[in-house]
């Protein structure tokens, strides 16, 4: 948010990315802010951020499953609201659903593989209402064409 701060991922012990921490530069690393863990062995953690740069993205991902929560670094905070209560999941997993955000406007983009889409499809839905149920098709299933990224 400030450039005075940076999110970080901690291993367990079988060195699987599994935890979310945020740090202030100048404060002891016993004073980082727990944001979120993983506990499904199954899943790793990712860190990444909107193009836009308004948002940070926790993917955790199996190689046929993924979840996105996202965190608004330019939403106001006050020292009582932990970070963690501001995470929001987009859509929960459910087996064999993969999808990606990226952030524009008031919408996030989703390329995901939702409906069948194999090759993905792109969604977009408001930032305050991410579930699947307002997904909208941005650009619908094509066969012939695989959506990867946005950039």
């Amino acid at each position: 948010r400030t450039g005075a701060e940076f999110y970080y991922t901690t291993m367990d012990a079988q060195h699987r990315p599994d935890s979310v921490w945020r740090h202030v530069m100048g404060q002891g690393q016993q004073q980082d802010e727990f944001l979120f863990t993983e506990k499904d062995e199954l899943f790793w953690v990712e860190l990444d951020k909107t193009c836009s740069g308004r948002f940070l993205v926790i993917n955790t991902s199996s190689s046929t499953t993924s979840e996105v929560l996202f965190l608004d670094l330019e939403a106001p905070a006050s020292a009582q609201t932990l970070l963690e209560t501001r995470l929001k999941v987009v859509q929960p997993r459910q087996v064999d659903h993969r999808y990606r955000v990226e952030h524009w406007g008031e919408d996030l983009y989703i390329i995901t593989n939702a409906d069948g889409a194999i090759n993905s499809k792109l969604v977009k839905t408001p930032i305050t209402a991410p579930d699947r149920s307002n997904w909208r098709d941005v650009l619908p299933y094509e066969k012939t064409r695989k959506l990867d990224y946005l950039v």
